[in-house]
């Protein structure tokens, strides 16, 4: 069963958008040291399709068939995998920094504003809004826009919030200007 709610307090909202805004701005910068550094992009890993709750970054990746230009002495091979960019789907390989080349890897973990494979989420602020006590459950979509924040909520989860106002799903649309 999934429930749609909107919030219009100033002091949450301002929140939600600054959690989103810090949230994009670390996946857009750890994509920006990937690309610097040589590779098609960055591995980053959420626990479901929004990007909510935990992600993290499995490495840096090359589409398959550019893996040849990675250095081996820097680099180590973690593996390969697809991604999904704008619809089109490509085989790629993952690759983290060897730490025994000290010198390479103490560089790049300067330039990294996160750590490779460690979980980073928005457990706090999706923990003041539901009760996640179902798996597949909670805060499936969050957004803010004109100083009202939107929720779709999904599965037999408890609303905790008093800020959470339900309401119909033509409305949360409306209020994503779609």
């Amino acid at each position: 069963m999934t429930k749609f709610y909107k919030i219009e307090n100033h002091e949450l909202v301002r929140e939600i958008s600054s959690t989103l805004d810090a949230r994009h701005k670390l996946r857009c910068d750890v994509q920006e040291i990937a690309e610097k550094l040589g590779f098609d992009g960055a591995g980053l890993q959420a626990n479901n399709g929004e990007s909510l709750g935990t992600w993290r970054c499995r490495g840096f990746y090359k589409i398959d068939g550019k893996q040849h230009t990675v250095d081996k002495k820097v680099w180590m091979h973690k593996g390969t995998g697809t991604v999904t960019d704008r619809g089109n789907v490509s085989q790629v390989h993952f690759y983290l920094p060897r730490k025994t080349n000290k010198k390479a890897f103490s560089e790049i973990s300067k330039q990294l504003p996160i750590q490779f494979l460690k979980q980073y989420g928005m457990d706090d602020l999706l923990n003041k809004l539901c009760s996640r006590n179902w798996f597949f459950g909670g805060v499936t979509k969050l957004a803010e826009k004109d100083n009202i924040a939107v929720v779709r909520v999904s599965g037999d989860t408890e609303v905790i919030n008093e800020f959470m106002i339900e309401i119909k799903e033509s409305e949360y649309l409306s209020l994503q200007g779609k």
